[in-house]
């Protein structure tokens, strides 16, 4: 999935599949996760995308774009339908909270997307389990927090 997020750096976030359903087509899993079990998740490019950030790029993203493509490469395969921010604010909002058995399997707030897969080929990797994650590709301005006191 392509992003606008900013104009200065590239970011990349996977996010693990966790549902599909193979009438509608349509895999749903987080595309990004800001925090489990109340501390920061940095992904595999070392990233976080701060709670307050994540809600205002989803909004741009859902306006603009909800194309998606496969690991950031090639054509459209498919379109966001679902798009859910949940942030600790929101989830407090409507009396949800994150369990231990959540925290466990990498949940917590973020970002949760439905995607139609339209391509053939990619949704036959979604369900022999070769393509177990997509991605999304946006900007931002990269700020060092792990070094901050």
């Amino acid at each position: 999935m392509r992003m606008e997020m900013g104009n200065e750096l590239t970011k990349v976030q996977g996010f693990k599949v966790v549902k599909s359903d193979d009438s509608a087509r349509i895999v749903i899993g987080y595309a990004v996760v800001c925090s489990i079990a109340g501390a920061d998740y940095f992904d595999l490019h070392d990233d976080n995308i701060e709670q307050g950030d994540l809600f205002e790029a989803v909004a741009d993203f859902q306006k603009s774009s909800r194309v998606a493509d496969a690991m950031h490469d090639g054509p459209q395969v498919g379109e966001v339908l679902f798009s859910f921010v949940m942030t600790e604010e929101i989830a407090e909002s409507v009396s949800m909270t994150w369990t231990e058995k959540a925290a466990d399997r990498g949940h917590g707030p973020g970002w949760l997307v439905g995607v139609y897969v339209e391509d053939e080929g990619t949704y036959a990797k979604v369900r022999d389990g070769s393509l177990s994650c997509f991605s999304i590709a946006g900007t931002a301005t990269r700020e060092d927090v792990k070094g901050a006191t």
